[in-house]
């Protein structure tokens, strides 16, 4: 598990509803194709709970709060969430402690 913190980025994956932006008014993301969109932590909740700073595939952005976060093996929902990036998930397994049978912790 990756530990959330304000500043991290991760990827966002847009349910492609609307997004309320409040008093009646909503946000279409510009949603291109399926790559994900570019985010920061902006505040944490818990370790799979965070609010972010999104930016669509055009370059606006705007902001979703309690989005889901993947961790390990969870199963993306059917829901807008935001998981780690290859790379930092990598970097993880990398830097986990390694128990006595020569197994990264939690495999």
């Amino acid at each position: 598990m990756i530990k959330p913190t304000v500043g991290r980025k991760v990827w966002y994956r847009h349910d492609k509803a609307p997004t309320s932006l409040g008093n009646n008014q909503f946000l279409h993301p510009a949603q291109i194709s399926e790559q994900p969109m570019d985010a920061t932590i902006v505040y944490v909740w818990d370790d799979r709970m965070v609010n972010l700073h999104v930016m669509d595939h055009c370059g606006n952005s705007f902001n979703r709060t309690s989005v889901k976060l993947l961790q390990d093996d969870d199963v993306p929902p059917t829901c807008a969430y935001a998981e780690w990036m290859p790379y930092q998930q990598g970097q993880a397994k990398a830097a986990a402690p390694v128990v006595a049978d020569g197994r990264a912790e939690g495999q």
